[in-house]
């Protein structure tokens, strides 16, 4: 099994959307790290939507600080992950549903 671990700081909330649907297509927990981000309003938003009425939405967990943790806060959330494989993702890139099988 896998987590995403997904890095959101700066792109648009469409990114976001995207990362959640291939996340959430594959059945696997997706953890959102939003650090000291100036779009953390819709993030936030765009999360608890999914959260919400998604499916699998319980799988979305969000990781927030409103300080900026720079590139090493994905890596210190990633520590607590359980899974055996973890796909740490930034916010620049869109992946593939089947991302996570390859």
């Amino acid at each position: 099994h896998a987590t995403i671990v997904l890095n959101h700081w700066r792109r648009p909330v469409e990114n976001l959307r995207g990362q959640l649907r291939a996340g959430l297509a594959n059945g696997v927990p997706v953890w959102v790290c939003i650090f000291g981000s100036p779009h953390a309003d819709e993030y936030v938003e765009e999360i608890r939507h999914v959260q919400a009425e998604h499916p699998s939405g319980h799988l979305v967990r969000l990781v927030f600080s409103d300080v900026d943790l720079g590139v090493q806060g994905r890596f210190q959330v990633a520590l607590g992950v359980k899974t055996r494989f973890i796909y740490i993702v930034d916010d620049d890139v869109i992946f593939p549903a089947t991302a996570i099988e390859q």
